[in-house]
């Protein structure tokens, strides 16, 4: 039985010849092409498939590409290393890459703090036959109806949260049923505040304010946009020149204690940068 060859479509393939693909692990497809509007004879792109479908070509910039040939391109996991053949000395030889932008094995991923809880009482009775209704006083001003309750906390605190009988007809509260203490608490973690998808040439703001490290005052905020580009800072922007998948990085590092010592976190979070 053979395998079935799918083309990648005109997205991905043009005129020209598209030679030495390479799969990352990122998910990045690197290929070779000499395609109009290379650089000179062979270059190198990467694309990514994004909702199923594989966005148009980045081409890579010098010293990857030159005048000549470039191609055969693989790096490693981090894409902090690689090689990649070219003929711009008039013979195919292989060179070596070092990327001078630093990015860190198992980052974390981010995840989103989540303030909403189901609410219900397992000794309630069934009021229909009276003119009593159960009432949830969920401790921060908000009163819901209702011997179940959905309700999402607008922000971490400690709630005391009351299931009350309440009259119908007077409107009072007769007695109090339960009480619950919640308490409602961020995630441990450094946090990157960035919208999840934009557009290619938007400045795409990005900021680590709502990091929640107890014991841990930051001393520094170091980012990498998985483009080439890195920034310091609480709160920083950055524009993305091709469409793709980026997995941005925060690293927080602490001032130093006493002796000197200096705590690190990373935090990673995807964003999808689109075509318009």
């Amino acid at each position: 039985m053979y395998p079935t060859w799918v083309s990648l479509g005109t997205s991905v393939n043009s005129s020209g010849s598209e030679l030495y693909p390479f799969f990352h692990s990122s998910g990045r497809l690197y290929f070779s092409s000499d395609r109009p509007g290379s650089s000179g004879g062979l270059d190198i792109y990467f694309t990514q498939e994004i909702d199923g479908s594989w966005v148009t070509p980045t081409h890579l910039p010098p010293p990857f590409n030159s005048g000549s040939d470039d191609f055969a391109f693989i790096a490693d996991d981090l894409i902090e290393s690689g090689f990649f053949t070219s003929n711009r000395d008039r013979n195919d030889d292989i060179y070596g890459f070092i990327t001078m932008v630093p990015k860190y094995a198992g980052c974390d991923t981010l995840r989103e703090n989540n303030y909403c809880f189901v609410f219900y009482e397992t000794g309630a009775y069934n009021l229909d036959t009276v003119p009593f209704s159960y009432e949830w006083d969920m401790g921060d001003g908000t009163r819901i109806r209702s011997v179940e309750a959905d309700y999402c906390f607008k922000e971490p605190g400690d709630y005391m949260v009351q299931l009350n009988v309440i009259d119908k007809l007077t409107g009072e509260i007769q007695f109090s049923q339960a009480s619950h203490l919640i308490e409602v608490r961020e995630i441990e973690q450094a946090y990157i505040n960035a919208a999840d998808t934009s557009f290619v040439g938007e400045n795409v703001r990005f900021d680590g304010l709502r990091t929640n490290l107890p014991g841990f005052t930051v001393g520094e905020y170091l980012w990498n946009f998985d483009d080439g580009n890195i920034a310091t800072g609480a709160e920083v922007m950055n524009r993305f020149t091709s469409p793709g998948r980026y997995q941005i990085q925060l690293v927080v590092k602490s001032i130093p204690d006493n002796q000197g010592n200096v705590r690190e976190a990373c935090i990673s979070k995807p964003v999808v940068i689109l075509e318009r």
